[in-house]
Parts: structure tokens; sequence; C-alpha cells
């Protein structure tokens, strides 16, 4: 109560005002930052049966479990949150506040994330917002190190307190883990290419081809792995930026000195936004 009062609530105006114009620009560039993670586990078809259904509950529990051991709060999404979380990545604006959308229990999701005043028009190496305010821009790593750790991630934010190592507009990165449709297929490759490239060491081709015997040891540590019953998996790490079109060259300056520095290196992606 003893906050309460003009004073007080002008303040407090003045204060949202502050980081609401931070979160898209700054002569310094700070900006303000509000990171969030959204997890999604999929299995392919429709589960009805209850077995099935709990056994995908359980798989939510034990990721919760294991992120709040690690102080991580999660929330499970239902319907309206997914529709909220998903619109304020889509429905980009200068505006740090959600769109008010609603559920229809009775439609697809898909078709209510979107407002109704926003479309996107899908080119080959972007998509833009048919006011043409915004274009939103995708980029995956060309090359990798060598050696990568889980805990070095939080690199790929760059550093917020550098205007030369942030990333000037809102963004998105995307870290996929899909199981091959296709195991026997695959490990059949691999067996193969773990021959072939036996051969060639044999054949003393190392000379020639820098390189070869890193590739053959790890061909045998995957194939040794698919022997004791894992599968094998793909990976796609990818960055979407959401920038007007001056803004553009310089999110692509900023990528470059970010991933340069950590020994990757990236290029834009083609058709897959």
């Amino acid at each position: 109560h003893a906050k309460e009062g003009d004073v007080f609530r002008k303040l407090a105006e003045r204060r949202i005002s502050f980081l609401a114009e931070k979160a898209f620009s700054d002569p310094l560039g700070h900006l303000v930052r509000d990171f969030k993670v959204i997890i999604s586990y999929t299995v392919p078809g429709l589960k009805h049966e209850l077995a099935d259904i709990e056994n995908l509950l359980d798989i939510r529990r034990s990721l919760q479990g294991a992120l709040q051991m690690i102080g991580m709060p999660t929330e499970s999404v239902d319907a309206p949150t997914l529709i909220r979380s998903i619109s304020e990545i889509l429905n980009v604006d200068h505006t740090t506040l959600p769109d008010d959308l609603g559920w229809n229990e009775y439609e697809s999701i898909s078709n209510q994330i979107l407002s109704s005043d926003r479309s996107w028009q899908v080119e080959s190496d972007r998509t833009i917002l048919k006011s043409g305010e915004w274009i939103a821009q995708s980029w995956v790593p060309a090359k990798s190190p060598k050696e990568w750790g889980l805990p070095n991630m939080d690199r790929f934010l760059g550093h917020v307190l550098d205007s030369h190592q942030s990333i000037p507009c809102p963004y998105l990165l995307h870290y996929g883990l899909f199981v091959e449709s296709h195991q026997s297929r695959k490990k059949g490759k691999i067996s193969a290419r773990r021959e072939s490239l036996e051969n060639s060491l044999k054949n003393r081709m190392t000379k020639w081809l820098p390189g070869l015997q890193e590739q053959y040891q790890e061909c045998v540590e995957a194939a040794s792995q698919l022997q004791m019953g894992e599968r094998c998996i793909l990976s796609s790490l990818s960055l979407t930026a959401f920038c007007t079109p001056e803004q553009k060259s310089l999110v692509d300056q900023s990528l470059r000195r970010i991933w340069t520095s950590m020994g990757w290196d990236f290029k834009p992606a083609l058709h897959d936004h």
C-alpha cells in the first residue's frame, strides 16, 4: 500500500517503457534479452492407448525431474500456452506484449498461431513478412570444431554486454535430434564405410587423404556402439534471425564473429526455414 499513488505508477511506467525500448534498439547495442528453452518430443503416429499416453507422460516427468535437479524451473505446455509461445516467435513485431490469441479445441493448432493481419512469403534464402518490415533468415553450420561440449552451448548466444559479440535482433536457436528411420540400412552403410577406410589405410592413402585415420576411428567407434544396441541419430543445428532488411548485413557480420571465435563456420540455409 505504501507504493500506491501516481509517483510510483509513473516510475513503473517509465521502467516498463525503458525495458520495452531496449528490447529492439540501443545506441550501444546493449539489448534486453529474455531467453526461453522450448523442448519438443515427438513420436510417430497418433497415440490413443492409455499405456502409450502414460509412457509419454513418464518421459516428460523424467525430463522435468532432470532439469529441476540442475536448478531449471519447468512448465508443461498445454494447447493455449503452445499457441502463445509459438505466436511470440512467428508474429514478430515491435512489441513485448503477447498476442491475445484464444484456443479453439475443434480446430488445428497450426491454424491458430499466425495472426490474421500477418503472413509470411517464403523465398529460397529467407522468409519475408508480407508488410516487408521484417525478414527471417536461417544459418546452418558449414564447419564445426573437432571437439565440443554441451556446456559450451551458451557461447552461441554471444556476449550480451559486448555489442560486437551479440546478435542485434530477436533470434531462434534450434537443435534437433532425430532417430534415423532406416536403422538397418544406416548400419550397413557405416560397416561398409569402415571397411573402405580400413582398406585405404592399408594402402597408405593417408598422404593424399588428410584426416583418414580420424575418420576410420570414428567409424570404428560408431560400429561398436551400434553392435551394443545404440541407434543412429541425425542432428541439426540452425539459427534463425528476425531482423529488418537494413539489419541483415549487421546480423551476418555479428554471427560470423561469434561463430568463428568458437571454431565454427556457417552458411545461409536454403529452402528449409
